[in-house]
């Protein structure tokens, strides 16, 4: 029983790994392609801007971590 748990622990430190390395990634093209943006055309950016699917993106990976921790939280 103790393997099988052990078990479960790592899967689960995977995917919350992963979770985290697929938001970085999110927001780290995000910000190179706004630093890419203001190089070319130093231009004043609009505030209301439309969410576009890499935001979609961002906020699904931010709604399944918290779930994720939840979950680890509900095991403790």
């Amino acid at each position: 029983m103790e393997v099988v748990l052990q078990t479960f622990v790592l899967i689960v430190q995977l995917a919350l790994a992963g979770f985290v390395l697929w938001g970085a990634s999110l927001c780290l093209r995000a910000w190179l392609a706004e630093l890419r943006r203001t190089r070319t055309t130093r231009a004043p950016l609009p505030h209301a801007q439309p969410l576009g699917l890499a935001d979609f993106g961002r906020v699904a990976s931010l709604v399944l971590l918290a779930l994720l921790c939840t979950a680890l939280v509900g095991l403790a």
